[in-house]
């Protein structure tokens, strides 16, 4: 009974004397017995220190004795689920380690398939293959702070005992030589495509610290998660209405369009593949794109994007994304001032990209020339210097303009 509500028995935590531990004696035939407990909740466990019977009847004037329990508030911090492990994916680079890495993830995913199944079926065993491959072949991340702290602890303490001395030339020379310490591990971080270290080391130099965080304002983890995503909902929008059989097809804006529709071929993933760039974070598959990048395993991205094309069949996971919120500023315990950051699976947004890699040279030519957004080799930028110069040429001439801005 205790179990099925997250009590926890005092008596029986800690071993007693005999005397300690009977509550009630029988006065047919003297038996003592333990039937008497202080219960408490779960999480307040390492709170009890001791919990004991009285030696006596005389406190209760009755046939049981006293039960105690000494008690002092422990509140420590709930542990915290494990960290994800971050792996060393710049490691691909190297031939050898890309060739073992697509054996490996090749014959477990091969292994792990059995005939015919849906494409969300198998791609989650192509993750588990990557991952299992990726415990076994790729070496983990350290942390870097604990790394550079190692290999700046002699400097930092020899600044420590210079400080005081009255000899500035030898205080500065073992601060530059801790400096150069520190850029000499940003380069090292940014040969690794490991931003994030580069960053913190950055942050070091230069003294800056960490953005504020905030919590949101809820009694329970469930009410701020449904906070989240109710303020994500919110900027997402809904999903959209689906067509029915008798809604009607619009008319064709462009006429002339000739988008080839046949199958995918492994030269239009290689293309993809060019767009992809060292370090970036994966999506919720948790395949990086130096896998994609690095190891020869196009045959069964293809698969899956012509199974997209033809069927439109694709895997559950390319549709999922992690969200990450980020802070704009202000309240922080406010869901409005936060802006997410989508991340999605790498696999998908190779698929996208075949995808506009056809549909883009058949649209390109049809879209107005003063559209700069979206389109390659151009910018928006050149957009705002135009309207900085003719800004400045209406100040300069004292003219008047009008200016409107319109948001799609």
């Amino acid at each position: 009974m205790p179990t099925k509500v997250t009590l926890v028995i005092t008596n029986t935590l800690r071993r007693k004397k005999k005397g300690k531990v009977w509550t009630y004696m029988s006065d047919m035939n003297g038996i003592k017995t333990q039937i008497d407990y202080i219960l408490v909740n779960k999480k307040w466990k390492n709170s009890v220190h001791n919990v004991e019977a009285f030696s006596s009847f005389s406190s209760l004037g009755g046939d049981h004795r006293l039960v105690s329990a000494t008690i002092r508030l422990s509140l420590r911090k709930s542990k915290s689920t494990p960290s994800k492990v971050k792996y060393y994916w710049s490691s691909l680079k190297d031939s050898t380690i890309q060739n073992q890495y697509t054996i490996e993830v090749r014959n477990r995913f091969t292994g792990l398939c059995t005939g015919e199944e849906d494409p969300t079926k198998r791609y989650e065993k192509l993750i588990k293959a990557n991952r299992d491959t990726a415990e076994k072949l790729v070496p983990r991340r350290t942390n870097v702070t604990k790394r550079s702290t190692s290999n700046l602890l002699k400097l930092e303490r020899e600044l420590k005992m210079h400080s005081t001395n009255t000899n500035k030339h030898q205080t500065q020379d073992i601060e530059e030589r801790e400096l150069d310490s520190l850029i000499q591990e940003v380069e090292k971080a940014d040969e690794r495509n490991t931003h994030s270290e580069s960053w913190k080391l950055i942050n070091r130099i230069t003294g800056r610290k960490a953005s504020r965080q905030g919590i949101l304002r809820g009694k329970t983890k469930e009410e701020r998660r449904q906070k989240w995503f109710s303020h994500f909902q919110r900027l997402l929008g809904e999903d959209p209405v689906r067509a029915t059989e008798d809604d009607v097809d619009p008319d064709p804006i462009l006429q002339d369009i000739c988008i080839d529709e046949s199958d995918f071929t492994m030269d239009e993933i290689k293309k993809a593949k060019k767009s992809l760039s060292d370090g970036k974070q994966s999506g919720p598959d948790d395949i990086p794109p130096e896998v994609w990048k690095y190891c020869d395993l196009d045959d069964i991205l293809l698969e899956f994007t012509n199974g997209l094309l033809n069927r439109n069949e694709k895997p559950n996971q390319w549709s999922e994304i992690d969200l990450i919120p980020v802070p704009k500023g202000g309240d922080l315990s406010d869901t409005s001032d936060y802006r997410g950051i989508s991340l999605a699976a790498i696999a998908a947004k190779l698929a996208n990209k075949m995808i506009l890699n056809r549909v883009q040279p058949e649209i390109d030519p049809h879209l107005r020339s003063c559209q700069n957004g979206f389109r390659p080799g151009r910018s928006t930028t050149a957009h705002l210097l135009a309207l900085r110069r003719l800004i400045e040429g209406v100040k300069s001439h004292n003219k008047k303009a009008i200016i409107l801005y319109v948001n799609f």
